[in-house]
């Protein structure tokens, strides 16, 4: 634990690009909160998506990237929406089109789609949700 940006490769990419790396002394994870809060975020989104949906843990960069992803949609502290930041960049030679990132739970894997049909139907019909659609609301 708290090895990750001590690689080589990491230390590398920094002093390429003329970063300065200043480590926190030992046993003070208080110099290092700001890090430490910004992950927890997401690891707990996707910790939470994974053990609701019942998918399998290999799943777990794909949570963490839907918790990025919904982080960037939503407003944060300062009444900005992180996403809309960025819609000014356009790539060069991008069609546009939408790639969607599919689970295929017969193969255990997750593969790229551009024609996705979502089927929204209930898979079930229970008694509750039975109820709820005979409810008459013009009475109300």
């Amino acid at each position: 634990m708290g090895t990750e940006f001590r690689s080589e490769l990491f230390q590398n990419y920094l002093s390429g690009h003329g970063i300065i790396h200043e480590k926190a002394s030992v046993n003070t994870p208080q110099q290092n909160g700001r890090c430490e809060r910004a992950m927890r975020t997401p690891m707990d989104h996707a910790i939470s998506m994974l053990l609701s949906t019942d998918l399998p843990r290999f799943l777990w960069d794909e949570a963490v990237n839907c918790s990025a992803y919904l982080m960037n949609l939503v407003l944060n502290s300062r009444n900005e929406i992180p996403y809309e930041s960025i819609l000014f960049v356009r790539m060069i030679g991008y069609e546009g089109q939408t790639i969607y990132r599919v689970y295929v739970s017969g193969a255990r894997r997750v593969e790229l789609c551009s024609s996705v049909d979502f089927d929204e139907k209930p898979k079930c019909c229970s008694a509750h949700w039975f109820r709820c659609q005979q409810i008459d609301y013009k009475q109300l």
